[in-house]
């Protein structure tokens, strides 16, 4: 009797550790969401003297420099805080520049925003250079997330671990009976 409980608490375990990871695999994605929501709604905005173009907040004021051109701006983004090693920061900063990109602001160790001329026209010089580099990747860095992998890693272990211990348990509790059980009357 004992067998059986045990048994069955190490299958409903597997269910219960399956809604569990599954309910926090959920809050991650909703909090990832929500931060990346966040971060659009904060970034500044900056209106163009492009007549031809619409402007989102009509009631920001007008930047009215004679040096003032259209911009286009990206952000890129790392998987980890790369941007607070201050060589990996200047090796972007570079890169970018041979695109024409220029650093407007450094939001934090993951994110960097750039500007540049809409109309921008590479040299030649700088377009063999600019040749290897994508001038509107958003991404720096590799995409390899360690923590992802190590999640993964601990989510088979939660299914395997149990599954193994239980074909243990029965395999033992198997063997251990004798070879002729006695037939109960119906």
């Amino acid at each position: 009797m004992n067998e059986v409980i045990i048994l069955g608490l190490m299958v409903s375990s597997l269910g219960v550790e399956a809604v569990l990871t599954g309910s926090w695999l959920c809050q991650l994605q909703d909090e990832q969401q929500q931060e990346y929501e966040e971060e659009e709604e904060i970034l500044t905005h900056y209106d163009s003297d492009n007549p031809n173009t619409t402007t989102i907040a009509s009631s920001q004021p007008q930047i009215s420099s004679p040096n003032h051109q259209d911009w286009e701006y990206k952000i890129v983004r790392a998987q980890r805080d790369l941007f607070r090693n201050p060589k990996t920061f200047e090796k972007l900063c570079q890169e970018e520049a041979i695109a024409g990109w220029v650093m407007v602001e450094k939001l934090d160790d993951r994110r960097v925003r750039f500007r540049r001329p809409s109309n921008y026209q590479p040299s030649q010089s700088q377009s063999d250079q600019a040749a290897f580099i994508d001038p509107y990747r958003s991404s720096y860095g590799s995409s390899f997330n360690l923590i992802g992998l190590l999640t993964g890693v601990a989510f088979l272990m939660a299914i395997i671990l149990p599954a193994y211990l239980g074909y243990i348990l029965v395999s033992t509790t198997l063997n251990s009976l004798p070879p002729e059980l006695p037939i109960t009357p119906k």
